[in-house]
């Protein structure tokens, strides 16, 4: 987890530098586009260039299907980029060599780690709450001014500077008495600066960033991108306001005379205007420079760089991918006299490489009556036999139709035999009555079994053998037999299947050597493809082609003896195809 979250900083670092680098580039433009500049650097820290990686190692493993089992070496070009990308790897010991009973204390140390991060995040939120405190209490006293802008405006009693609250729905905040502390014009260049940040919507942005640095508080580069963002916003409002006509000695006297009259806001999702570093936004703006546009071929370094930074990631997760090779034979140790002895040449053999997703023979049990949950006799993760009870549900009500059912029966057979015995006149309605009374019996037999057959489902059997998963139904609640849940989920995997997808291409091969009678082997194989999990047998292959894919589905199945495939698992399967 460390070395992950060490791997995700070195390539944040790496493209906040860059980001630094087109910033120097575009310095002569307008602030707008370094903001957003440092803006895509403030969200890569939320952007894990791992999943990326794994997009372009996933995209990678679906274009090569077939892959040859000669032993070749590792690509220096591949290594060479993992390590660039992922410096910070886990160190992993071979099979067989000890560890240093020290290694055991690493697990402490990372969770001391976590408690001094989420220590250090709660910090950083408590800050941000007392901030939205002071906020939130000059809301409660503030009164609705009419001036015509385009948000509501109002006025509170204190020093807060103006400022914009809120993200979708936004107000303007000014204080008392602004109106008695500028001119009308200073006033017009404050509200114009103001409306600036709500049209470029800079508290939301400025929540976004809040985020990250709440998460990465730890790394000084989060909060120096923050202080660039809030310095270039601040910027590109300024030049909004001299682009409307505003005298930059009144719009600089105005900022003065906020500044020096009213404190800054507490959280800079709540934009005002005296924020960055005021000296150097007074020289930029009493220095009334012409800021230059992007040009188209601006315009195509910036879309070239943010393809270029989307695209680096996937690249590498396709250059990094694991090579598919079949299964090597170890090396002897030195000194063996067996290397110097002829070794028969290695079985060549091919193999078709794709991903297969473990799928287990899984049943629902659900209850095939309704009636109160009494017991449950299963422990969740268990292995269960056919036939095992699983649960048990009052039987009450069908004990008492049962004691009915006999007791009709009973006496509808004693009926039926007075009536074999007692004398008659008519012969023909002696026979009528004995049929009658004949089916009648029949029917309460019926009636009984069918009773019988209900008490029978008051016990619930697992009905297949495997293990059960967490229990849907608590002891004590109402079940019907017509709840989807059920109450528990039974997944056989002994034997386990493998599904997985061949193309159009690969298929005559397979059917060839099936039509030939051979049994091909299929191994299922981690996903980083380090360890054989299981070795099994290809069972079956689906009876149409998928046309949006061009494939078509096949299973194969394993013993699992040893529960090494588990059901809904990603893994990577080699199909055997020839051997000689």
């Amino acid at each position: 987890m460390i070395s992950a979250w060490t791997n995700h900083l070195w390539q944040s670092t790496v493209f906040a530098l860059g980001a630094g680098l087109l910033t120097v580039a575009f310095r002569r433009h307008r602030a707008n586009v370094r903001y957003w500049i440092w803006l895509c650097a403030s969200f890569k820290f939320l952007l894990p260039f791992a999943l990326l990686m794994s997009l372009g190692n996933r995209i990678w493993q679906t274009v090569t299907v077939r892959h040859f089992a000669t032993p070749i070496p590792e690509p220096a070009l591949s290594l060479a980029v993992t390590r660039i990308a992922e410096p910070f790897s886990r160190v992993s010991f071979p099979d067989g060599v000890p560890v240093h009973p020290s290694q055991q204390s690493n697990q402490w140390i990372a969770l001391a780690i976590i408690g001094v991060w989420v220590c250090g995040a709660l910090g950083v939120l408590l800050i941000r709450f007392r901030g939205w405190l002071r906020i939130r209490r000059a809301l409660r006293k503030c009164k609705p001014v009419h001036i015509a802008v385009a948000v509501p405006v109002f006025s509170a009693p204190g020093l807060l500077e103006p400022g914009v609250i809120g993200f979708f729905h936004p107000v303007l905040l000014l204080p008392e008495s602004l109106l008695e502390n500028l001119m009308p014009s200073q006033l017009q260049a404050v509200l114009v600066h103001e409306m600036s940040h709500v049209r470029r919507r800079d508290n939301l942005t400025s929540a976004m960033h809040m985020i990250v640095e709440a998460i990465f508080w730890f790394y000084p580069l989060v909060w120096w991108i923050g202080s660039r963002l809030l310095e270039e916003r601040e910027r590109a409002c300024d030049e909004a306001v001299l682009e409307m006509g505003s005298e930059p000695h009144e719009y600089a006297d105005a900022i003065l005379n906020v500044c020096k009259s009213y404190m800054d806001s507490p959280l800079k999702c709540v934009a005002g205007i005296a924020g960055a570093d005021l000296k150097k936004r007074l020289q930029a703006i009493l220095a009334e420079r012409l800021w230059a546009d992007l040009n188209l071929t601006r315009k195509a370094a910036l879309i070239a760089a943010a393809v270029t930074a989307l695209a680096i990631p996937v690249v590498v997760g396709m250059i990094g991918a694991p090579s598919i090779r079949a299964q090597s034979h170890p090396a002897p140790p030195i000194g063996d006299e067996s290397q110097s002895r002829p070794k028969p040449a290695p079985e060549q053999v091919d193999y078709l490489s794709t991903l297969g997703t473990v799928t287990a023979t899984s049943v629902v049990v659900r209850s095939r009556i309704d009636g109160l949950l009494t017991s449950v006799s299963f422990k969740e993760g268990d292995t269960v036999q056919a036939g095992q009870v699983l649960a048990s549900i009052d039987s009450h009500t069908f004990d008492a139709e049962l004691a009915q059912a006999e007791s009709q029966l009973a006496q509808d057979e004693a009926q039926l035999a007075w009536q074999r015995v007692a004398p008659s006149d008519g012969g023909e309605q002696r026979q009528a009555t004995l049929a009658r009374s004949e089916g009648i019996v029949k029917a309460d037999q019926a009636k009984l079994e069918a009773v019988k057959l209900l008490l029978s489902y008051a016990k619930v059997t697992a009905p297949i053998t495997g293990v059960v998963g967490l229990r849907r139904v608590d002891p004590g609640n109402v079940v019907h037999a017509a709840d989807i849940g059920g109450i528990v989920t039974i997944n056989q995997i002994k034997p386990i299947a493998v599904i997985f997808n061949l193309t159009d291409d690969s298929l005559p091969q397979v059917l060839a050597r099936l039509n030939e009678g051979r049994a091909l082997s299929v191994e299922a194989w981690s996903r980083d493809y380090t360890t054989k999990l299981a070795t099994g047998r290809l069972t079956a292959i689906d009876n149409q082609f998928n046309q949006e894919t061009g494939t078509v589905k096949v299973k194969a199945t394993f013993d699992n003896k040893d529960g090494a495939l588990f059901p809904n698992e990603f893994v990577n399967v080699r199909l055997l195809m020839k051997a000689h």
